[in-house]
């Protein structure tokens, strides 16, 4: 749902700018006119685009709209061609209107770079291919090839009209008489039919020609490194521009104001720090407006050379930086390709491991049938997900005897590189989640209907798993899990070069003690300082996960002196969770870091409490008979 106040926001503005623009009586009929021209030509481009192609669409909370288009969006964007107009003008010399027109374009593409990811977090409309922040590039340049058309068509206009047509908005020629005159001005009405013609023709040259190739989907970084690039270069160029009137600016300041509180409310670090490289040539020509400077001449001194090239560097630096490697989060999952029969899948999963020459005994994948002497399909299958590190021996036997008391198979996989030592460094993100979803699948052959249990990240996986449109599960069981860890530094992994500053800081080896010997046995307790790369890439892509999409009956049980992750983060994204829930808290148990809170190795004698807690929890809030 958009924001309340948005829509009625964009009404003021509009209603604020043409009391501006329409106060010189020698201007007021020719930019009405164009005012309207421009709110029709927009208004069929946008239509026909919508009607069309079908990449993108407005949120049903706009109040009046005519047809698929929003009359807000109808009547801001010639308020922002018009406002780019106007400043275009006059940081271009006299008499080069061309070039006004272009520098038009330019403006007004920056302020779609801006408008549309805010608009896009904030609800406003959508997109339905991918790109930077949501946002493929054909978001940004169609606004900014019209307002280039349409400017070019105005200029055309007056160098062939003068002041009659243009109202006084030109140094133009006076004007023709008589039939040349009314030809002229039917030219001038014919923008609103042929502007949008223009634009979809030159949209099948750019996106769906030359640009089509490009990769729409680098991530908001490189949005970042490109936005400041472009603003330290822009900022540059208005230092030894023409100087504009601060009046001209300040027209241009309400609406991206309104664009920066909806990024308070709906942006995330990153796109924030994409917003706040746009203001910056904004800030440097209303300086110079309000000190009536003129443009400066480039300083030929050896100091200003070197502030230049120290600036320079500093950029590429800065770039370099935002650019660096970063956790790769690939989310393609791939069908598993699964037996037919279920007598084969025992075999199945001894060939997947087969293949590794390094795995813990008792750490295999496994599945533990009902009946052993006849596997069959039952009501109801468990499917287990351990942590980070860990094995399925994590929390045995509390989902052997959940199984055995609902009469259901249970499936325990083993993410990739766990207990196998040192190979966890070679994991990744796409492995564990299609680690997660193979597993889902061979529960959903191995029962009915499918309960998913994740202790730490492996609850973290399941989050993941559950909140997809296409997973149906009986119920979600988490155990601590990982949504944020105790370690505030953690999040710098996610940060450009993490992996490499925390290999610095920390060394190229993590290890930690175990508490007893079987905890040293099946937990991986000596890593490569890289295996934290994929962990920090999949909390932050949950981070980002829409938990309202979870439909399952779901439990939390966490302790509040959880030494391990963060539980308070834990019940806030929780609480996050529209279907049936209950919250269970653990206020003592075996395990000294209050993390694994059942199982034979860190708590026996907390096991039965949790397996009586589960099976309450299946029975009163998930409805399953047993």
């Amino acid at each position: 749902m958009i924001p309340a106040w948005v829509e009625p926001t964009c009404f003021l503005l509009v209603g604020v700018y043409l009391l501006g623009a329409l106060r010189d009586p020698a201007a007021r009929g020719a930019r009405l006119r164009r005012f309207l021209l421009l709110a029709l030509a927009g208004f069929l481009g946008e239509a026909s685009c919508v009607r069309l192609y079908g990449f993108y669409t407005y949120a049903p909370g706009w109040r009046l709209s005519l047809d698929v288009v929003p009359l807000a969006v109808v009547l801001v964007w010639p308020v922002v061609i018009l406002s780019a107009l106007d400043l275009a003008r006059e940081l271009t010399p006299a008499g080069r209107p061309l070039r006004a027109a272009a520098l038009c374009a330019a403006l007004v593409f920056a302020d779609a770079a801006l408008i549309e990811p805010v608009a896009v977090r904030a609800g406003l409309w959508a997109w339905h291919a991918p790109g930077i922040f949501e946002v493929p590039p054909i978001g940004v340049l169609g606004w900014s090839l019209f307002a280039g058309i349409t400017s070019a068509w105005f200029a055309w206009l007056e160098a062939s009209g003068g002041r009659a047509l243009s109202g006084g908005l030109s140094e133009a020629p006076s004007p023709p008489t008589g039939r040349r005159r009314r030809v002229l001005r039917r030219a001038e009405l014919a923008l609103a039919p042929l502007a949008p013609v223009a634009l979809h023709l030159a949209l099948l040259v750019s996106w769906w020609g030359l640009l089509r190739w490009v990769d729409p989907t680098l991530p908001g970084r490189y949005g970042v490194a490109l936005a400041w690039s472009a603003s330290f270069s822009a900022a540059a160029w208005a230092l030894r521009a023409a100087p504009a009137r601060f009046g001209t600016l300040l027209a241009r300041a309400p609406g991206a104001l309104v664009f920066f509180v909806l990024l308070v409310d709906h942006g995330d670090a990153a796109l924030r720090a994409y917003a706040l490289a746009f203001p910056l040539p904004y800030l440097v020509l209303c300086a110079r407006a309000l000190r009536g400077a003129p443009a400066r001449e480039p300083s030929r001194t050896r100091t200003r050379r070197a502030l230049r090239w120290a600036a320079l560097g500093l950029v590429l630096a800065w770039d370099a930086f935002l650019l660096g490697p970063v956790p790769e989060v690939d989310t393609r999952l791939r069908e598993p390709g699964l037996p037919a029969e279920l007598a084969r899948f025992d075999a199945y999963l001894e060939a997947q491991e087969a293949r590794f020459d390094d795995v813990t005994p008792g750490a295999e994948k496994a599945i533990v049938w009902a009946n052993p002497a006849a596997p069959a399909r039952t009501p109801l299958a468990l499917v287990y997900l351990h942590g980070f590190s860990a094995t399925r021996q994590e929390t045995a036997p509390l989902c052997d005897e959940v199984a055995k008391r609902l009469g259901a198979n249970l499936y325990y996989p083993r993410l990739a590189g766990h207990g196998r030592g040192a190979a966890l460094g070679e994991a990744t993100v796409n492995a564990w989640l299609n680690d997660s979803y193979e597993a889902y699948r061979i529960g959903q052959r191995l029962g009915e209907r499918v309960v998913l249990v994740g202790t730490s990240t492996g609850g973290t996986l399941a989050v993941w798993l559950a909140a997809r449109p296409d997973i149906d599960l009986a119920a979600l069981v988490l155990i601590s899990p990982n949504f944020a860890v105790r370690a505030a530094s953690a999040s710098l992994l996610l940060a450009p070069w993490g992996g490499q500053l925390a290999e610095l800081v920390v060394g190229p080896e993590v290890s930690w003690r175990a508490h007893n010997e079987a905890q040293a046995r099946f937990w991986t307790t000596r890593y490569p300082t890289r295996s934290l790369l994929p962990l920090a890439g999949l909390m932050g892509l949950v981070a980002e996960t829409d938990l309202a999409q979870i439909r399952a009956p779901s439990l939390l049980v966490v302790s509040p002196d959880d030494g391990v992750v963060d539980p308070a983060v834990a019940r806030a994204r929780f609480a996050e969770v529209r279907a049936p829930t209950r919250v269970i808290e653990v206020q003592s148990c075996g395990d000294p870091s209050r993390h694994v809170l059942a199982g034979e190795i860190l708590g026996p004698d907390d096991t039965e409490a949790r397996v009586e807690e589960l099976l309450a929890f299946l029975r009163e809030v998930a409805r399953v008979d047993f």
